[in-house]
């Protein structure tokens, strides 16, 4: 059986919103790690432990 492929303008538009919307939050994460390593800090500080006595 053979398929024929018919190219759809509103799934493509769809596709391409959904890639500007993933490339957009990549972006916005890079930023975040950025700024991040900028300040040194790339997770929240340690509890110091309690001495053991």
């Amino acid at each position: 059986m053979r398929r024929i492929l018919v190219h759809s303008t509103a799934n493509a538009a769809g596709q391409q919103a959904a890639r500007d919307k993933r490339l957009t939050k990549a972006a916005e994460d890079l930023n975040k790690l950025a700024s991040a390593a900028a300040d040194g800090t790339t997770r929240a500080p340690r509890r110091s432990s309690p001495a053991s006595v």
